[in-house]
């Protein structure tokens, strides 16, 4: 083998010199087109059923998507469950504010709470009348509503922090009266 190499190597230009017949090569060249021609147009029904393909599956979903949030708001509306909830929260809140509200009442007659606390919470619950307010104007928006439940919460957690104030107070006193 290393002789036919060395002999195709030496006598290249031999072989280069000679060139297929016109007829020879037409036929090449003939089969060579016809062959990109077919694959060119099927890759091009592919490219286009692809993309009409994709068009319509973005469409559909869209459509579906666009559809969803309303009818979430319309089963909400529908079963009442939302407002059945939000009255459920209202009412434990409002329940738990006047409990505490009554300890606070037997602080109140030893002068422990400060002016300036009864004051912002009854600022408190002006601005939570006036939500209550705006509320049932706004048909039972749901942020309106959030808002109303974030009133109470802080209500109550400051009453409760007033409250466990007041009991330090008292536990002192105490603590200053068995000491004398």
């Amino acid at each position: 083998m290393d002789n036919l190499k060395k002999y195709i190597k030496q006598h290249r230009d031999e072989f280069d010199s000679e060139e297929p017949r016109k007829k020879v090569w037409d036929k090449i060249e003939n089969s060579i087109s016809k062959k990109e021609v077919s694959t060119i147009s099927i890759g091009g029904w592919l490219w286009r059923a692809a993309a009409v393909f994709l068009l319509l599956t973005t469409s559909v979903l869209l459509i579906d998507r666009a559809q969803q949030p309303e009818a979430i708001i319309v089963a909400d509306e529908g079963d009442g469950s939302f407002m059945e909830e939000f009255d459920n929260a209202e009412r434990f809140y409002l329940n738990q504010i006047d409990e505490m509200q009554s300890k606070l009442s037997d602080y109140a007659q030893d002068e422990l709470i400060s002016q300036q606390f009864m004051v912002d919470l009854n600022n408190l619950d002006s601005l939570y009348n006036t939500l209550k307010s705006d509320f049932r104007d706004s048909g039972s928006n749901e942020r309106i509503a959030d808002a109303l439940i974030q009133n109470l919460r802080i209500r109550m957690e400051i009453i409760n922090q007033q409250l466990m104030i007041l009991e330090r107070i008292k536990q002192q006193r105490n603590d200053e009266n068995i000491q004398i």
